[in-house]
């Protein structure tokens, strides 16, 4: 668009006089999903991809669902929830009926058919179907490798190890030296994988796995808990974390920093070993990011005193409270940000007017 010269001499200092808030990216709200969608299974896991599908679970149905462009649709799955819609129209769901186990969704070329699902099998353990082992997804990439976390044999309380399902085959992914339990939040589409690995003594950190390799990402510090939740295709990975640091007097001219664990959670991008801090919203009792996106734009929630949460969205280095990028709220308080895709659409948990949860998708107005 081409201003006039003398036009252009006044909207200089007009836009130098505009709150920061006037000028950040503004959304409209749509809920989703059947005749009150809420999602009560344990996590904001929804999925979306680039075009605005959206994979969850509807209470109405008691299950599954596919929306776009307004519309959701059942995939026959009961008891079951979206977790993660790839950019060819491919999805991951999870059960929590009596098999317990993970299915890859393929959409189906016919236009009478929505799909078919594909029971990914285990890894053995406890639970599940004919007590075959027990597998929750949670992610996937455009090459529909699903990750998440599955049962493997063992005695006593159930073992999880991360996994990577491709071409119809689960692999172990394994725990890091002397770690119990492996969980892999997410994949890029070079196939690196993200996670945590807890160890016996309680202490949670952050790993990454490239070709079958796992390793902790911060060797030197292995004090204090972490977890990755989300990984670009550039390398940058969110990492929540408790690290803390504190001052140990060496003597009259050295101090040394000692990492500890802190009493806060936060959310860091990291990347090739660099760490950035996206900040918080005022007085709050942590930060935790769940999704990035291409252009390194992270969603999440702060946790606040009042034991309420508001959904954050860090962009360019600064963070705000999506809640105020919503002209039109329609009554929903945001509360929780699960998903960003590369559009910029944003998926969020809301309580709406009657006071229930529900997932509602914000879409950029420009």
């Amino acid at each position: 668009m081409k201003l006039h010269r003398i036009a252009h001499n006044l909207l200089i200092p007009a836009l130098l006089c505009l709150p920061i808030t006037a000028m950040a990216q503004q959304y409209t709200l749509a809920p989703l999903g059947f005749a009150g969608f809420s999602d009560v299974v344990g996590g904001p896991y929804e999925g979306l991809n680039n075009a605005g599908y959206v994979v969850g679970y509807d209470n109405v149905i008691n299950g599954a669902f596919i929306y776009h462009a307004g519309v959701a649709t059942s995939i026959n799955l009961t008891l079951g929830d979206g977790v993660a819609v790839n950019n060819n129209g491919f999805a991951a769901f999870r059960s929590w009926g009596p098999d317990l186990h993970s299915y890859l969704f393929t959409p189906s070329i016919f236009s009478r058919s929505v799909g078919f699902l594909t029971d990914i099998g285990t890894l053995g353990g406890s639970g599940g179907l004919n007590n075959s082992g027990q597998t929750v997804a949670l992610a996937m990439n455009d090459s529909a490798t699903i990750v998440g976390s599955a049962t493997v044999p063992s005695t006593g309380n159930p073992v999880w190890h991360a996994f990577a399902f491709t071409g119809g085959h689960m692999t172990d992914l394994g725990t890091l030296p002397q770690g119990l339990d492996t969980t892999a939040w997410a994949i890029n589409n070079l196939g690196q994988i993200v996670g945590d690995n807890l160890y016996p003594s309680g202490i949670d950190r952050a790993f990454i796995s490239v070709n079958g390799v796992m390793t902790d990402l911060d060797t030197g510090n292995t004090v204090y808990d972490s977890r990755a939740p989300a990984i670009n295709d550039a390398g940058q990975i969110v990492v929540i974390t408790d690290l803390a640091w504190r001052v140990v007097i060496i003597s009259r001219t050295q101090r040394r920093f000692i990492p500890y664990r802190g009493s806060t959670y936060y959310t860091t991008v990291c990347r090739a070993g660099a760490c950035s801090n996206v900040g918080n919203l005022g007085s709050t009792l942590g930060t935790y990011g769940y999704s990035i996106n291409q252009a390194g734009d992270v969603v999440g929630y702060t946790q606040m005193p009042d034991n309420t949460s508001r959904p954050f969205l860090y962009h360019s280095g600064a963070i705000s409270d999506l809640n105020d990028h919503v002209p039109n709220l329609m009554g929903y308080a945001l509360r929780i940000a699960s998903n960003i895709n590369d559009s910029g659409q944003i998926l969020c948990w809301a309580k709406n007017p009657s006071g229930h949860w529900e997932t509602v998708l914000l879409t950029p107005t420009n």
